[in-house]
């Protein structure tokens, strides 16, 4: 009888938690943040779907609560318990109830959701307590906290049951009251409220609030998420910092832990009088709301101003000038302050390199984000005759990252890949018959598709040697946030001639370099001209702008990468795979290997070098222990260092060394 295997906890969590009604979602790992970038519509209590999400697509990702009317919950984040005893000696003690110790110390205390009442994630509460509610997620047990790396767990003297709220807490929960929109529109003066951070947060926009102090808009509005916005001394084009308008919110919401001198925390909202009292006043919302009467920002005051203005419908409020907000310092990545530079100047010098952190580290090793053939980050061509099975191949390759599978072992599993396809060539037909000849028929497989596979199948894009095209394409990887875009084929999506070495020097200046900069591995297929003894057809500039050019070339047994050129040493020479046909696909060949490997695996086995360490400290070692013997170059190293891992982790070595 065989043995039951041990269950997952994570899976078994979530699963306890939809049971209770809760919706659950994904977190990504070292993050508190979801995979799912529309997850407030993905949380869900659909066992199917959950045991789907920690067996393929997300498994080893942690788990979240959506808090909200979603779940019927709403939580307490206690980060500073004085602030949390204090409150609770000022009303009363909190009831018994559901509770979280969270990773870092905190503690979650879990409350129904009151009929009737909504619960924001604002709140007037001291600066320390937390509210996750409407449109909200808490990180939930058994997910490790990213910085401490210790397990999130239920607290184990609180009851297994969620209380309701006490009505003082509710109170100082409770979302400032709005006044309902009038029939006709009226002179804003009368209508907008009583208090100045009210009457203030109806009549200005959050672009009067936001620009002034740096932040600049990064893209429009796409359905719920609200308008996109990146923080002071960062450059769009580098990514989004916030939101303002999630499902009609009008709060903005911040998703980066570089706003934190200023006092805006990352997966937090705040209205405009809390973005005002957080970055102006200390988080004293009391001072920021004086200081706006101070401005004017008073009812009594703008009666008057209505009555000389005279009462005409949709007169403009009078606008006012923020104080200034410290910028002068930032943090860096250890969280210790850096002088800020001027926007202009600091995009200028963003792409400076750091010396001390550049050298501190180990010289690069392979890295492939599919194994032997796309290395992370860098960006390659695949070439070939006509009629060679290119697309083929490509397609089967992203297809199984896609779905997180080995491109040529899909029965090892991997991180699926967040995966772009440019397809210049084929109809939904072919497309759907080339699928379902690779196997993928499994609606498990078209889930994953859903969440990490973009096909754009003859898209419009203007040609990718253009600004006009390489703009579109920008805003497009600013939607879907590839790791890998493929592009069939090169000569497809330019408009220039191939044959002259413009077109791509265009191409790379206006898209290819983009996507280096944005660090997404790319592959993109060419075509060899008739004369293949030449090479890639067009321009010999073709292979001047990428890392990795490889060759694929058919042979009787199967097929062939053969490596063209590399920036990097440990790029193979020559990669062996061969053809399956059910279902139609590719495996594992012989690996060719650099001349001299031998000659390293006898050294390295010969002073025991540990398999886990690298390439400088093997070379050094083997200085240290025979200083007079020439030992193998660079490249045959790091393939000694390969081929003894590789050695160990199968029955028999590989043999085919050249």
């Amino acid at each position: 009888m065989s043995a039951v295997p041990n269950p997952d906890p994570t899976l078994e969590a979530a699963l306890t938690y939809a049971a209770r009604g809760w919706r659950v979602l994904p977190i990504k790992p070292g993050t508190k943040r979801p995979p799912i970038q529309a997850w407030q519509d993905a949380a869900t209590t659909d066992t199917t779907t959950i045991t789907s999400w920690y067996t393929h697509l997300y498994r080893g990702h942690g788990v979240g609560i959506a808090t909200g009317a979603a779940s019927g919950v709403w939580v307490l984040d206690v980060d500073d318990w004085e602030a949390f005893v204090a409150l609770e000696q000022a009303n009363g003690h909190m009831p018994d109830t559901y509770a979280v110790t969270t990773g870092s110390g905190g503690i979650h205390y879990y409350f129904n959701t009151p009929a009737g009442q909504t619960i924001t994630n604002a709140n007037q509460l001291p600066r320390g307590l937390d509210v996750r509610g409407e449109g909200g997620q808490v990180v939930a047990p058994p997910t490790t906290h990213p910085r401490t790396g210790q397990a999130y767990t239920q607290e184990h003297s609180a009851p297994d049951t969620v209380a309701d709220a006490p009505a003082w807490l509710l109170a100082l929960v409770k979302p400032p009251e709005r006044p309902q929109a009038p029939a006709q529109p009226t002179a804003p003066a009368h209508d907008a409220g009583t208090r100045p951070g009210d009457i203030w947060a109806a009549t200005t926009p959050w672009a009067d609030i936001l620009t002034p102090d740096g932040w600049q808009p990064h893209s429009a509005t796409r359905g719920d998420d609200g308008d996109l916005w990146t923080r002071p001394g960062k450059e769009p084009r580098d990514g989004a910092s916030a939101s303002v308008g999630h499902k009609g919110s009008d709060v903005l919401k911040v998703f980066t832990s570089s706003l934190e001198h200023l006092g805006l925390a990352e997966g937090e909202t705040y209205t405009k009088l809390g973005y005002l009292a957080v970055t102006r006043h200390s988080g004293d919302y009391s001072a920021a709301a004086a200081w706006l009467a101070s401005q004017g920002h008073r009812q009594d005051d703008r009666e008057v101003i209505a009555d000389m203005l005279g009462d005409f419908p949709n007169q403009a409020a009078p606008m006012i000038a923020l104080p200034p907000v410290d910028l002068t310092v930032d943090i860096d990545a250890t969280g210790q302050p850096i002088a800020r530079q001027s926007s202009k100047l600091a995009s200028l010098m963003s792409s400076a390199v750091n010396w001390h952190d550049l050298m501190s580290k180990p010289p690069a090793e392979a890295d492939w984000l599919a194994d032997s053939f796309l290395a992370k980050g860098r960006q390659h061509s695949l070439a070939a005759s006509h009629k060679t099975g290119k697309s083929l191949f490509l397609l089967s390759t992203c297809a199984r990252l896609a779905i997180g599978r080995d491109p040529f072992d899909p029965s090892r599993q991997i991180e699926p890949v967040k995966t772009l396809y440019l397809d210049m060539e084929m109809t939904e037909e072919d497309l759907r018959e080339r699928l379902d000849d690779m196997g993928h028929t499994d609606p498990a497989d078209w889930e994953m598709f859903m969440q990490n596979f973009t096909y754009l199948l003859l898209p419009n894009f203007a040609p990718l040697d253009t600004p006009h095209g390489a703009a579109e394409l920008a805003e497009v990887l600013d939607h879907v946030q590839p790791d890998l875009i493929a592009i069939d084929t090169f000569s497809r999506v330019t408009v220039g001639d191939e044959n002259d070495a413009s077109t791509t020097q265009d191409f790379y200046k206006y898209t290819g370099i983009e996507i280096k900069r944005r660090k997404i591995t790319s592959v993109r297929l060419d075509h060899f001209g008739k004369d293949t003894a030449k090479g890639t057809r067009g321009s010999s500039a073709k292979g001047d702008d990428v890392d990795v050019g490889w060759e694929i070339k058919a042979t009787e047994t199967g097929h062939q990468l053969i490596r063209q050129f590399a920036r990097m040493g440990w790029v193979p020479e020559k990669v062996e795979f061969n053809q399956t046909s059910e279902p139609l696909g590719w495996e594992h060949g012989t690996t060719s290997w650099p001349k001299g490997t031998m000659d390293a695996v006898a050294l390295l086995d010969q002073i025991e070098w540990p398999l886990d360490c690298g390439r400088p400290g093997a070379i050094a070692e083997l200085k240290h222990q025979f200083p007079d013997t020439k030992l193998p170059r660079n490249e045959a190293m790091g393939a000694g260092i390969r081929y003894r891992r590789t050695r160990a982790a199968q029955a028999d070595p590989l043999d085919s060394i050249i």
